[in-house]
């Protein structure tokens, strides 16, 4: 299994414990809905998220990536479904941010019970929209023959 593969797996795995987690406390305290938009390179395809490449540090060769787990009703714009889409291609997510803010008990170093904030965020893609894919890169195929203005080999 390749190292994308795995760390794909790796954020799907955390973001579905988190959506676990969020559930278990009830969800106590101030949600609040933002609508965002994130561009780049599809990094991976699963059946129902989709990991987006977002920025790329070449010099110190890391990539940032963010998985998002898409919606029932997830729109798509310029391709059908998920299918279409390929690895590389460029595209546009509109996802919903919910940031949860809530209070949890937690204990101190002596031992003191004390309340502590504590937020949450759970994102979820609303729409898909398909901007391009990427052009072949050409191949060096050895020396080839170039010509003068003159038409003669050089």
């Amino acid at each position: 299994m390749d190292k994308k593969k795995v760390l794909l797996t790796i954020l799907v795995i955390i973001s579905f414990a988190g959506i676990v987690l969020s559930e278990e406390k009830g969800n106590k305290g101030d949600t609040k809905k933002v609508i965002k938009t994130i561009t780049g390179e599809v990094g991976g395809i699963g059946p129902n998220f989709i990991a987006i490449v977002y920025q790329k540090d070449e010099e110190k060769g890391v990539e940032y990536e963010m998985a998002l787990p898409l919606k029932e009703d997830v729109k798509f714009q310029f391709v059908k479904n998920l299918k279409e889409l390929q690895v590389g291609d460029k595209v546009t997510v509109q996802y919903e941010e919910e940031i949860t803010t809530y209070t949890e008990k937690v204990k101190d170093e002596k031992g003191k019970e004390k309340e502590q904030i504590k937020e949450e965020t759970k994102r979820t893609g609303t729409i898909v929209r398909f901007e391009s894919r990427p052009q072949p890169q050409s191949v060096y195929l050895g020396e080839q023959t170039q010509q003068t203005e003159e038409g003669n080999e050089q």
